[in-house]
């Protein structure tokens, strides 16, 4: 026997093709039954036109009964077929019914059972269409972004080496003036050093009875030393004035490049989430 096709209908048991059989089997003989009943009928009326007033007495006497009978047989086999029919109907019907739920719950080309929830919550080719060009407008729409940041942070990064340049060129000034007020107070150090022995000595030669000239030289040496001491300690305020505003610089600096930093962070949490969100 000859394999079936992969999408031809199941083989149907061996009942239904007894019960085919045998509803050939009484449709042939209930044609032939119906064939006997018209001879006889026909022989009945022939029978009645041949024997005019007395052909009652003439005619066979099973003619009626037989007549009867057969019809009784072929009503019989009718019903019988009917009933047949109607059961191989119900038989189709239900074959029909098994070849529609296996089509249902078939695979289909993309490996999924036709019938499968994941076959039904599937979406229509129109939708899936729409859904790609709306993933390609976001996507598209974020690699825009994604240049925007980059040319922001590339900006960013600029910035900060400026930044970073100015604040090590004010420490390289700061460190210098720092060492310049070093200097400053050892030379302050110094000339009060000179101004307390020239105080001394003017002490020593008043005591001593020197001479004016010698008084009037401590004097103007004294003074000389006064102003000099002043003007290295104007100079002393400003240096301090200067390093307190290069101190101050560089604690605005270090705020700006802290609040840089924070930015920067925050911007690259976005572009995770944003690329998160994305895949």
């Amino acid at each position: 026997m000859s394999k079936q096709p992969a999408n031809s209908s199941p083989d149907l048991p061996v009942t239904s093709i007894t019960r085919h059989v045998d509803d050939s089997s009484i449709l042939e003989g209930a044609t032939a039954k119906v064939r006997l009943l018209l001879k006889l009928v026909q022989d009945y009326e022939d029978a009645a036109r041949n024997g005019g007033g007395g052909a009652s007495a003439r005619r066979p006497p099973h003619s009626i009964a037989g007549i009867l009978c057969v019809l009784d047989d072929v009503k019989s086999g009718l019903e019988r077929s009917h009933a047949s029919t109607r059961r191989r109907e119900a038989e189709l019907c239900r074959c029909n019914t098994d070849l529609r739920r296996g089509s249902v719950t078939g695979v289909c080309p993309s490996g999924v059972l036709y019938g499968s929830r994941e076959h039904q919550h599937r979406r229509p080719p129109e939708v899936a269409v729409e859904e790609n060009q709306r993933l390609r407008k976001q996507v598209s729409a974020s690699l825009a972004a994604q240049k925007s940041l980059e040319k922001m942070f590339s900006s960013l990064g600029k910035e900060k080496e400026i930044m970073a340049a100015e604040l090590q060129r004010k420490a390289h000034k700061l460190r210098d003036l720092e060492e310049h007020l070093d200097d400053l107070k050892a030379q302050n150090e110094m000339l009060m050093h000179k101004l307390q022995l020239c105080a001394e000595e003017h002490r020593v030669g008043k005591a001593g009875g020197g001479s004016e000239e010698a008084a009037e030289a401590a004097a103007c040496s004294e003074r000389m030393l006064s102003e000099q001491l002043l003007r290295e300690l104007e100079g002393c305020r400003s240096l301090k004035r200067r390093l307190i505003e290069v101190q101050e610089e560089k604690v605005g600096l270090q705020a700006r490049m802290a609040d840089m930093a924070g930015q920067v962070a925050v911007r690259l949490d976005r572009i995770r989430e944003f690329c998160r969100g994305v895949v």
